[in-house]
């Protein structure tokens, strides 16, 4: 909803494969690839989205998998 507030994003599996999913304001995305993905993480703004997380280990961290 182009909001740092009032949103969640989260890493899923649909059918054994990992999706991106967002909610935020009654409008929800799932964002799935035919080809696997190099990695997959969600976080918060300025402090451990994927931008950061590859600034400061150059790579997304795995374990970030939930950002309410």
């Amino acid at each position: 909803v182009n909001a740092g507030m009032a949103n969640t994003a989260w890493v899923g599996d649909y059918e054994g494969r990992p999706v991106l999913f967002a909610s935020g304001r009654g409008v929800c995305l799932a964002l799935a690839s035919s080809l696997p993905w190099g990695a997959c993480s969600a976080g918060y703004v300025g402090v451990s989205d994927g931008w950061q997380q590859l600034r400061r280990d150059g790579r997304l961290d795995p374990a970030c998998r939930r950002a309410e």
